[in-house]
């Protein structure tokens, strides 16, 4: 997921012709934003409440904002400027939405030194949180099938192993080594019922 983030961040950027750019997701159980800052060669992870500076208002109003003069808006929170080093002057800011419509990722933070951004940018990063949009549930898809593919496999084995053996033990051993290894386990035991000593 790292490198997903780090590409659409820095895509962002050449895409927006901005200085920088942040992609923020949104963790729910939290009530936080965090985000993975772009600058130049360096990245910084931020954490911002929900509801704070203009990020944690787009994530909470669902709407795009587009800020010629960062400064100049009560919302905005220089705090991560002197943090990070840098002094933003307009901000493009919008969610990116899933593609059932449900806002869980936010896009936030454009800056851009040529001047505030205009109507055709506003199109242009609506197309491209759609395309980021489209990017991210490709991801979470791929990832549950290799996931679901390697319990397969290893279910495949535990099958193989017990019309290979009619050794209890060595059957029992490989199955447990098994279960481990799908649940990511240390240890795991497995427990058998005598049927004569209930």
């Amino acid at each position: 997921m790292k490198g997903l983030i780090e590409r659409v961040v820095h895509t962002a950027s050449k895409v927006m012709q901005a200085e920088r750019a942040s992609l923020f997701l949104l963790d729910v159980a939290g009530g936080r934003l965090w985000s993975k800052v772009a600058q130049g060669e360096e990245s910084h992870e931020l954490r911002v409440p929900l509801g704070s500076g203009i990020v944690g208002w787009v994530a909470q109003h669902d709407q795009l904002v587009n800020i010629p003069d960062a400064y100049q808006d009560p919302r905005f929170h220089p705090a991560i400027d002197r943090r990070t080093g840098y002094h933003t002057h307009s901000i493009l800011c919008g969610p990116v939405k899933n593609l059932q419509g449900r806002g869980h990722w936010r896009r936030g933070g454009h800056q851009q030194a040529r001047g505030a951004f205009t109507r055709e940018d506003e199109t242009l990063f609506r197309a491209f949180t759609y395309q980021t949009a489209i990017a991210v549930e490709n991801f979470r898809l791929y990832q549950s099938i290799v996931t679901s593919h390697e319990k397969m496999v290893i279910l495949l084995d535990v099958a193989t192993s017990i019309t290979q053996t009619l050794n209890l033990d060595a059957l029992i051993g490989k199955v447990v080594a098994k279960i481990s290894e799908v649940l990511h386990a240390e240890r795991s035991s497995l427990l058998l019922l005598d049927p004569q000593n209930r």
